[in-house]
């Protein structure tokens, strides 16, 4: 609007609903306390870690802008304007409903901006001297309690503008305008996180264990009657912010995964809309380079509105957000006949410490790792039963690749099976199928530990209770490797159940080709098989290759692991063409079972001459804490033919 008072000429918008959205950033920091192993009962290593992400989503924000003009030769003092919300339904005072920001003061007034200390919607703009112009705006940020129905309400925004001029108080009313405020979104945060971490133990210096991914989840549910639009999440390394023990420990973060999606090595995720009574799982990648139980775990909400202060409801329900102990990341719904539907996201697996209640058979020790109930990505939490040591018939051979395992179940709902493994590792486990008085055959993949998956198997050194060590007492080396088998699943129908466990042999290299000929006139293409085990799931990869055949030259060495090729000029491309390198897929991460798949593409038409040169090929694994190769393949070779 335009209004004539005195010589001085007022513009005024409130607001303008065409610059309605502005960005929302929640800052949550996690507050990880790792405990390793101890070195004696008394004695406990504390590492605390911290994770730094923050959260961006769009809310709808409405802007407001003043601008008034001085044409007169007199001072304009004591410049202020005060807001006034009302609804259109009745009229009613709403000014409780809505949060006004400081005023950005662009030109003109000499004031700070600072609200009044009697109306805190009414702020000071201080003076406006003759022959200028001012012009304020204001972001406004309508709160939960505007749209207490969770439909869009109407709201009028006027103001009153008061001033003095010549010695005289004048106070002007503005034109009202009409703004639709949708409902926010409100999201409950809950965090999950693997409570136990297997990687070297410091209690064993002779021997080495690998680092095992272990799984930082988000659940993102969205209670409210509007719509978070354009979520994105962005996380940093983690940090350690003490270390109590000087224990040399390092923690890094190497992959992130939406939903169901396929794990990526990026850390700025974009999760697009989240509707209201709708939901979205984030899984990160993590590992440790030291063995350890995470023993607390909090994490800390700094909600930041729109208009720049902490002020206000926010989009957070702190009260209903929370954090938990993980196990394992499962599907529910991914089989037939059971009651939740698979809604793509993963669920998870939660130790509410009943574990410590129980003695391992094997190790004689408290279990680790117990299941005691499910979260689904819905936000409904179901009780899981536990059979544990459920025994095999025979371990599987080479001429008998499947063991059976019999079990009456005598509840029903979701139950957690672990299996000793008599195959003790020499065979790998492929596919479970289950029979039963369902009368459905269920058939389970099987997947890593960091992988969702209802079946995963698990093969990591133990400590025996009161075991005498040959070596001295306080000497707890690890005495055996514990190979077990878990499978969750639900049971609508009590009884006896068999499970067909069906095995394969464990592959004797790390690298495989499916041929090993080529014709240069005809061209061709060989896959690359790499699988170097589960316990190397989400590894980062880097394929080598040379045509210089080993017995001409050394092998080439890197951080000590020698590597069983040639460097020469093929090497050296590959490592300096990372184009060609991604072509071909010989750059990348495995994924969570430990796999990946490249290709050595010849094309067709070469000269001839070529026939008779073979190409070998091997790749080297980084520690994904040390960022170091630690790992070589055997070579897999193509030789070109006529």
């Amino acid at each position: 609007m335009k209004n004539s008072i005195q010589g001085r000429h007022l513009r005024s918008s409130f607001p303008s609903p065409s610059i309605a959205m502005r960005r929302l950033i929640l800052a949550s920091v996690a507050a990880l306390t790792l405990s390793p192993a101890a070195l004696a009962e008394e004695v406990c290593t504390k590492v605390t870690i911290q994770i730094n992400q923050q959260l961006v989503l769009t809310k709808q924000i409405f802007e407001a802008t003043l601008g008034m003009t001085n044409d007169t030769a007199s001072l304009v003092e004591d410049v202020e304007l005060e807001f006034d919300f009302r609804r259109v339904v009745d009229g009613s005072d709403a000014d409780p409903d809505f949060s006004v920001g400081v005023p950005t003061l662009e030109a003109g007034f000499t004031g700070l901006g600072l609200p009044s200390f009697e109306n805190p919607l009414a702020w000071d703009l201080g003076n406006l001297l003759p022959g200028t112009s001012g012009t304020s705006k204001w972001k406004i940020d309508p709160l939960e309690s505007a749209t207490p129905l969770g439909e869009n309400e109407t709201f009028t925004v006027g103001g009153l503008l008061r001033y003095v001029k010549n010695g005289t108080p004048v106070a002007v009313p503005l034109f009202p305008v009409e703004i639709e405020v949708a409902p926010d979104a409100k999201l409950v945060l809950t965090y999950y996180l693997q409570d136990t971490v297997y990687s070297d133990d410091p209690l064993t210096p002779e021997i080495i264990e690998p680092s095992e991914p272990f799984i930082l989840g988000l659940r993102i549910q969205n209670t409210g009657q509007g719509t978070a639009e354009n979520v994105k999440i962005s996380t940093g390394q983690p940090e350690i912010v003490e270390n109590i023990s000087g224990l040399i420990i390092a923690f890094k973060l190497f992959a992130a995964q939406i939903g169901c999606d396929p794990a990526v090595p990026l850390f700025e995720l974009e999760l697009g809309d989240i509707e209201p009574g709708a939901n979205q799982v984030v899984r990160w990648v993590l590992s440790s380079s030291l063995k350890g139980e995470f023993d607390n775990f909090n994490a800390d909400f700094t909600y930041v509105n729109p208009i720049g202060d902490q002020a206000g409801d926010g989009v957070i329900d702190t009260q209903a957000s929370g954090t938990a102990l993980a196990i394992h990341s499962v599907k529910l719904g991914a089989n037939p006949g059971e009651t939740v539907v698979d809604d793509t996201n993963p669920d998870f697996l939660v130790d509410e410490q009943a574990g410590d209640l129980l003695v391992d058979p094997f190790t004689q020790k408290a279990v680790e790792d117990l299941p005691t109930r499910v979260d689904s990505s819905d936000g409904v939490s179901y009780p899981v039963h536990y059979l544990l040591d459920v025994p095999m018939d025979a371990a599987p051979t080479t001429l008998d690749l499947v063991a059976t395992v019999d079990v009456t179940i005598a509840q029903t709902g979701y139950v957690y099976l672990r299996i000793p493994d008599l195959g003790q590792g020499a065979f790998d486990l492929s596919q479970v199928a289950r029979t039963g008085p369902d009368n459905q055959r269920v058939s389970f993949s099987v997947g890593s530990t960091a992988s969702i998956a209802n079946v995963w198997t698990t093969a990591r050194n133990v400590d025996f209770a009161n075991a005498i060590d040959p070596d001295g007492p306080g000497n707890l080396v690890p005495d055996a490797v514990q190979h077990l088998i878990h499978v969750f699943q639900e049971i609508t129908v009590p009884g006896d159940y068999r499970y067909d466990l069906v095995f394969q042999p464990a592959p004797d290299a790390a690298l495989s080709g499916d041929i090993d000929l080529v014709s240069v006139a005809t061209g061709g293409t060989q896959v690359l098989s790499l699988n170097p085990g589960v316990e190397y799931g989400f590894r980062f990869y880097f394929m080598l290759g040379s045509i210089t055949p080993q017995a001409l030259g050394l092998p080439i060495v890197v951080n000590g692991i020698e590597v069983p090729l040639v460097f020469d000029a093929y090497t050296l491309l590959l490592l300096t063409d990372p184009a060609f390198q991604a072509s071909l897929n010989f750059i990348g991460s495995l994924s969570g079972s430990g796999q990946a798949q490249a290709v050595v593409a010849v094309p067709p038409g070469l000269s001839p001459t070529l026939a008779g040169i073979t190409f070998r090929h091997a790749y080297v694994l980084l520690d994904p804490v040390a960022q170091i190769v630690d790992f070589a393949s055997n070579d897999e070779s193509l030789t070109l033919v006529p």
